[in-house]
């Protein structure tokens, strides 16, 4: 399967629109300005929004109810030296809903460690962990 994007120099030193081919831009930005997002900080994003669409799929095929989904992520690299790749990932997942904590867990891992194509196209060196919680519906009032 081939996959495109082209990349755009702004007026802004540093500073790109990518665009790919259905016409979706993101803004690239190594400039003081911070007019968009780091490269490095895509590369997050493009890790936790992969896992998001394999954990909501893995769950829909539990037949698990998930009504909100948000995460945390955060990347260490080293302080010195060129080039400086994260050495570490850590993912942390909020999801709310009517769920069960064993089956989240799997599909989490499922999702984190198998199905998930950035990470598989990641150097394995980068340690990728991940944690989650889940916060339940409220019980319908007048029922314990």
């Amino acid at each position: 399967m081939k996959m495109e994007v082209e990349i755009r120099q702004r007026e802004t030193p540093r500073c790109y629109d990518a665009h790919n081919a259905q016409g979706a831009k993101a803004v690239v930005d190594g400039s003081p300005q911070a007019l968009g997002m780091r490269p490095m900080e895509l590369l997050l994003t493009a890790l936790a929004s992969c896992a998001c669409f394999d954990l909501e799929h893995i769950l829909q095929g539990q037949r698990q109810k998930l009504d909100g989904l948000k995460v945390h992520v955060e990347g260490h690299r080293p302080d010195k030296g060129n080039p400086k790749p994260f050495e570490s990932i850590h993912m942390h997942f909020e999801l709310s809903g009517t769920l069960e904590e064993h089956k989240v867990a799997r599909a989490l891992r499922l999702a984190t460690e198998s199905y998930c194509s950035v990470r598989a196209s990641l150097d394995p060196r980068i340690a990728i962990t991940h944690s989650f919680n889940i916060e339940q519906p409220a019980p319908p009032a007048g029922r314990m």
